[in-house]
């Protein structure tokens, strides 16, 4: 596995949204469009003072959020606007679920192309939210409030809510996939645990991680997850820890710590995201000299490629990669945008 730095686009490049099939770039009041696939880019929009973190594919146009209003447009390069304080968040069928901030309290909505309301719910939505054969599983707000410890369930067709569980005090969690009909949830104390997603039950908990041999280890496996699910399993590469969780067995295991990157360096990584068996990531040499990009194989267990960056002063690579077949896209914390091609 190797990756050369195709284009480096300087300035504020902030990729805000994405769909199967692009990316959306905020630069200098213009949303541009960036093919994932061939990395192509081309400016949709102009007069963009704020922008909404999702996009929408629609009929084989996309639906957009910025200068509080939802606007769709058409593969024919047409614009439709669907409504004033409507963010976009998902779809469902051929419709689209939007937040409406017309008025306090905010809704959630279900409506058509055209902006027709299916139906509303009384419903703030917090920074944790999951889909799944078309239900949503997420945090909610009251006021200003976040109810971290409460597991939310609504579904997407017609707006039935339920509160789903609830894991106890200020306890938080990151939800990290849907597997053999049970949500499996990472709580901020390093409990791993899957929820019936029907009743709220919680089917089994585990605890901590043990190594290779079997044996107990430090520490724990810590959200929001550096990784993702590859063949039944959740892999995780945070800081020096590989670490992996089986979603059949239900074992957590510390598989192995990166002690020193091709180089011979220090490497904690910051942010990843696994692409086929590969995790892409960020990550610092141990001297906040947060500059490394590269690709650990979760099979070998080893760092394949990594590469320096030279960033301008002050930036840092913090974000998490954005992968497709052929090309990985990466911000650093100034908003510069770094594509490259693999080859």
């Amino acid at each position: 596995m190797m990756l050369r730095l195709k284009e480096t686009w300087t300035g504020y490049y902030a990729v805000f949204a994405q769909t199967a099939a692009c990316l959306y770039v905020y630069h200098n009041h213009t949303i541009i469009e960036i093919d994932r696939q061939n990395s192509s880019s081309r400016t949709i929009v102009a007069g963009v003072t704020k922008y909404h973190i999702r996009a929408l594919a629609l009929n084989g146009g996309v639906v957009l959020g910025y200068n509080s209003r939802a606007v769709y447009f058409s593969p024919d390069g047409s614009a439709l606007e669907l409504g004033e304080q409507l963010y976009p968040e998902w779809r469902y069928d051929h419709d689209i679920i939007v937040t409406n901030k017309t008025q306090e309290p905010y809704t959630l909505e279900r409506r058509t192309p055209e902006g027709g309301a299916v139906w509303a719910k009384e419903l703030k939505l917090a920074n944790q939210q999951y889909v799944h054969d078309d239900v949503l599983y997420f945090k909610r707000k009251d006021g200003a409030i976040t109810r971290p410890s409460i597991l939310n369930k609504l579904l997407l067709r017609n707006g039935e809510y339920q509160e789903l569980t609830d894991f106890g005090g200020d306890t938080g969690y990151h939800i990290l996939t849907f597997h053999n009909n049970t949500l499996v949830c990472l709580l901020d104390n390093g409990i791993i645990t899957g929820v019936d997603p029907d009743s709220g039950d919680i089917k089994w908990t585990v605890e901590g991680w043990v190594d290779n041999e079997g044996q107990p280890q430090p520490g724990y496996l810590h959200g929001p997850l550096q990784g993702g699910v590859y063949q039944d399993k959740i892999y995780s590469l945070l800081g020096p820890n590989l670490a992996s969780f089986d979603l059949e067995t239900r074992s957590c295991r510390l598989l192995k710590k990166i002690e020193k990157d091709p180089q011979g360096e220090t490497v904690f990584v910051k942010r990843g995201a696994l692409y086929g068996h590969h995790i892409y990531y960020t990550a610092d040499n141990g001297a906040r000299q947060w500059n490394r990009f590269g690709v650990f194989d979760v099979h070998q267990q080893e760092i394949l490629w990594q590469t320096q960056l030279s960033l301008p002063k002050g930036a840092m690579l913090n974000t998490e990669p954005i992968i497709s077949a052929h090309y990985v896209f990466v911000n650093d914390s100034a908003f510069n945008l770094y594509i490259f091609e693999k080859v």
